[in-house]
């Protein structure tokens, strides 16, 4: 009959309600449990980088060093032989290792720039993604203005690019040219020599002899 028909198909239902409302509830808990766990996470990380080696960071990065503690700089130099418990019996890097990073690295000097370099410096402005991205586009236009005399409007359009990006790139270049000579100027109010630790002792060595790792004695 009607009535016995409807009987599985309202417990077919409510199989079907209990079900969606049992994933719901599991879907919302693995989103708190998502939320706080990345919570805490974040809570952790001050924590969590006081904390490791340092095993990973690059010397080549922007300076840091000096928000350092001892430890941390002792991890991240272990050649320099610092002494966590008395920094004065610091014995630092030895001959064979400040050589070595001499001929690595280079001198400790900004070399000055060249008519050579400068042009190189200045054809590296337009290496940039988005002045690449102007001298695509009106390649673009050029293109289709060559294939059709008729569309001035892509002639234009190539002319103002061309201009733009030209002018995008030598303000890049001035720019860039002074911070060399501002270096340049500092260089020159640098001392010509300092006093480092290697090898357990003080020595007086040439500025430009300062390797990476080397301890430098302020007075």
């Amino acid at each position: 009959s009607y009535n016995d028909a409807e009987i599985p198909t309202n417990s077919a239902m409510k199989r079907l309600s209990a079900t969606t409302s049992s994933e719901l509830c599991e879907w919302l808990q693995r989103r708190f449990k998502r939320k706080s766990s990345a919570q805490t996470t974040a809570e952790d990380a001050p924590d969590i980088l006081h904390h490791q080696l340092l095993k990973d960071i690059e010397l080549d990065s922007t300076f840091f060093e000096h928000t350092l503690t001892i430890e941390q700089l002792n991890d991240l130099f272990p050649l320099s032989r610092i002494c966590i418990e008395d920094p004065r019996h610091t014995r630092g890097l030895n001959k064979d290792e400040v050589m070595a990073r001499l001929s690595k690295d280079g001198r400790n000097i900004v070399c000055a720039v060249t008519g050579k370099d400068a042009l190189k410096i200045f054809l590296s402005q337009f290496l940039n993604t988005f002045r690449m991205l102007l001298l695509l586009v009106a390649l673009t236009c050029l293109i289709i203005y060559i294939i059709d005399t008729k569309h001035l409007l892509e002639l234009y359009l190539t002319i103002i690019l061309l201009c733009v990006s030209i002018a995008l790139c030598l303000i890049s270049y001035w720019q860039e040219k002074n911070a060399y000579a501002q270096v340049r100027g500092f260089q020159s109010i640098v001392p010509t020599s300092c006093i480092v630790v290697r090898c357990g002792r003080r020595v007086r060595v040439n500025a430009s002899e300062i390797v990476t790792g080397d301890v430098v004695y302020l007075r």
